[in-house]
């Protein structure tokens, strides 16, 4: 029996992918949408809105989708914040603090049932190639 839910199971939301949008840009403020396709790659199977602003503690990722539920689905609202460090050539790496941890983190999960993004240990995920405990 299988008590732990997997990594693959799980959407993720990828650091690197938020800043291939330009939301991570100094000063821009903006919105996009995350699509994450069904495993027969058809129709989108989730989608999230993505909205970056810039406040005097940093920047923040604010995260809008919909939980599905038994009767109707949940609207979800969380806010992630975004820290850096800077590197040897002079540029930025940008992470997310895990919400639940704060923990510096460059993927956010969502396992089936989860209602908020947080980090692979919050949610106790493990990857397909664990065997056992550890």
């Amino acid at each position: 029996m299988r008590v732990k839910p997997r990594v693959s199971e799980s959407l993720r939301i990828r650091i690197d992918e938020v800043a291939r949008t330009g939301l991570l840009r100094p000063g821009y403020s903006g919105t996009t949408i995350l699509r994450w396709t069904a495993p027969d790659g058809a129709e989108p199977a989730s989608e999230i809105g993505v909205a970056v602003s810039h406040g005097d503690s940093g920047p923040l990722l604010r995260l809008k989708y919909a939980i599905a539920g038994e009767e109707e689905a949940q609207a979800v609202e969380q806010v992630v914040s975004l820290v850096a460090t800077m590197l040897v050539s002079g540029g930025k790496r940008w992470w997310f603090a895990c919400p639940a941890c704060q923990a510096r983190v460059g993927v956010l999960f969502l396992p089936p049932g989860g209602i908020h993004f947080a980090c692979r240990r919050c949610h106790g995920l493990r990857y397909r190639s664990w065997r056992g405990t550890h």
